[in-house]
């Protein structure tokens, strides 16, 4: 089997796959998506698949993918600017939301008062990416 070359977070509901972004042959990339490609309520999960590929299988670069019109993000900036109206999330919803809040926030502070829900949604989209780097880097030596 060819050996994996990168690690990508990614977002589940990105339109195209790591693999194609990054023209690569299926099992060359360690793909972990998830909703929004947080990972600060998936720690132990996240961490420790990524902590095994490189620990494990070498694989020696960790990407952090992000994507336009991410549900996760849009959904969550549309949640906070709105007020929080009409709201019937799950609780796997919640999780996410309440990860991606500060991502929000931040990002909203950065645009402005007077921005729109999409300006600040597509600048949150770059800050999670951010974030979600120094998260990781944050809660693992190993990927230090």
């Amino acid at each position: 089997p060819e050996a994996n070359y990168a690690a990508v977070v990614s977002c589940s509901d990105c339109p195209v796959s790591a693999e194609a972004i990054f023209d690569s042959m299926p099992g060359s990339l360690f793909v972990l998506p998830n909703a929004g490609n947080t990972c600060s309520q998936a720690e132990s999960i996240l961490l420790g698949s990524l902590e095994f590929c490189t620990s494990k299988l070498n694989v020696p670069l960790i990407l952090i993918l992000g994507h336009r019109d991410c549900d996760a993000i849009c959904s969550c900036t549309r949640m906070i600017m709105d007020a929080g109206k009409n709201r019937q999330d799950s609780f796997g919803q919640e999780m996410i939301m309440q990860d991606l809040q500060a991502v929000i926030h931040h990002a909203r502070a950065e645009m402005g008062p007077n921005a729109d829900i999409h300006t600040v949604a597509d600048h949150a989209i770059k800050v999670n990416i951010f974030q979600t780097m120094e998260h990781l880097l944050r809660h693992s030596e190993r990927l230090r």
